[in-house]
């Protein structure tokens, strides 16, 4: 965290934030970042998809959900969404169709 942001925080009475720290080449540094981005926004169902399949190659759906928070379910809808023709996944990202209706 940068310093200045360090200060604003002591300055309101904020005495700790929650962080996640990474070293580079760290290979959880991608669940790592799935994590701050869940921390900080709200992922789109098409981005929560394409984070999950990077993690897909070294981890099976119950490691990412049990890494990520996620439940499995979760997980196993958002990799479904990225089998859907890419028509379909257009309309899960304009929110023109739910995820729920696109897994179904």
């Amino acid at each position: 965290m940068p310093l200045g942001q360090a200060e604003a925080a002591r300055s309101i009475g904020i005495k700790s934030l929650p962080c996640l720290a990474v070293r580079p080449g760290d290979e959880d540094a991608q669940v790592a970042t799935i994590l701050a981005a869940s921390m900080h926004q709200r992922l789109e169902p098409m981005e929560q998809a394409r984070l999950f399949k990077k993690l897909r190659g070294r981890m099976d759906v119950k490691a990412i959900a049990a890494r990520t928070g996620f439940s499995v379910r979760t997980v196993s809808d958002r990799l479904a969404l990225l089998r859907l023709p890419a028509e379909a996944q257009t309309m899960v990202a304009d929110k023109t169709l739910t995820v729920a209706a696109a897994t179904e």
